[in-house]
């Protein structure tokens, strides 16, 4: 985060006219850590589920990473990221879950870095109990959460929907963090509903709905509202010269049309990357889903001493259209220079 005085002088000033009234926003947790960071790793590109609105598409590419690719990933994350106060490491796919025992070896490394306060696995939940009760044994009272989707083309019976709740009990019951999220379109809403309502009688408050992100839902998406749970409000946004603040999730962000932040300072690259199934970096999930386009090329993380050379960047988007870019830090000039001189 190391920023030369002249930093984009000119840029500033042709921008600042057109900034909002935010002072800042991003996830919660920068308020008490500045330095936050989120790291998403797509771990493979590989699963056992096929849903039509998969941003992989039919593009998926077999690749699953080696011992020594993941070592370079370990020691490129201590090179770049050594300084952070917090940093939550996000495992996604594909189905990372594909990995089986492996997983808990990457876990585990990740667990060994000091300043990785959380760990994400992201998981259509189709793994067997048994293999859940191993999980479990191994990560109890630890700083790892289960994000388990519930997707409705293939939790598609009674015995199904039974099965993955036990599931969410045993993790739930064994003081594993585990969340459920029910992907719900226009086409599937009322048995999205029913089942939500069915997860949370049993395990209260631990499921909600997932707008599938595909254009054919946008309407429906910005038009239905979800009940949201208070510590999924995650998202803070401070006013100039407000001392009020919103707190509100990704989801409620959008359809309030919030996600406008032109001309703010974005830290995009610097607190939060995405790296590739095949070691390719990108500055933001965004820029991973929807741009497709890698701030350095694979083998980028994978290969030894990738060093990122990313500093922040004036916003350019009318909107933040992914949610998980709507975590990344944003502020006014003024703001950021107040919070960061140390580091000019």
């Amino acid at each position: 985060m190391k920023l030369g005085l002249n930093f984009f002088i000119e840029e500033l000033v042709s921008y600042e006219f057109k900034m909002n009234n935010i002072e800042y926003t991003g996830h919660c947790l920068m308020e008490e850590y500045p330095t936050y960071t989120r790291i998403s790793w797509n771990a493979l590109e590989e699963c056992n589920y096929n849903c039509w609105y998969c941003y992989l598409g039919n593009n998926k590419r077999s690749k699953l990473i080696t011992d020594v690719e993941f070592r370079n990933l370990i020691d490129n994350i201590l090179l770049n990221f050594f300084d952070r106060e917090y940093i939550k490491f996000v495992i996604t796919g594909g189905e990372p879950t594909y990995y089986d025992l492996k997983l808990f070896e990457f876990i585990d490394s990740l667990l060994k870095i000091r300043n990785i306060k959380e760990i994400i696995i992201h998981t259509n939940f189709s793994k067997p109990f048994s293999w859940w009760k191993l999980f479990v044994s191994k990560y109890a009272k630890k700083p790892v959460e289960v994000n388990a989707t519930c997707h409705l083309e293939y939790i598609n019976s009674d015995k199904n929907i039974s099965e993955f709740i036990d599931k969410l009990v045993l993790l739930n019951s064994n003081n594993v963090r585990v969340f459920c999220w029910v992907m719900i379109d226009q086409n599937n809403k009322d048995v999205a509903v029913n089942i939500r309502e069915r997860i949370n009688t049993v395990v209260p408050e631990k499921a909600n709905f997932k707008f599938i992100q595909h254009p054919s839902t946008l309407n429906f998406y910005e038009k239905n509202k979800q009940f949201v749970f208070s510590d999924k409000k995650n998202v803070v946004l401070k006013y100039i010269n407000n001392d009020n603040k919103l707190y509100l999730n990704a989801d409620e962000l959008i359809i309030e049309n919030y996600n406008k932040y032109l001309g703010l300072i974005c830290t995009r690259g610097i607190n939060q990357i995405a790296v590739d199934a095949y070691g390719a970096v990108y500055t933001s999930e965004c820029q991973w889903v929807l741009d497709r386009v890698p701030e350095i090329e694979a083998p980028g993380f994978y290969s030894k001493n990738c060093i990122l050379n990313i500093k922040p960047t004036i916003c350019y988007r009318q909107h933040c259209k992914h949610p998980s870019d709507i975590y990344i830090p944003k502020y006014n000039i003024k703001s950021y220079v107040k919070r960061f001189k140390h580091t000019i």
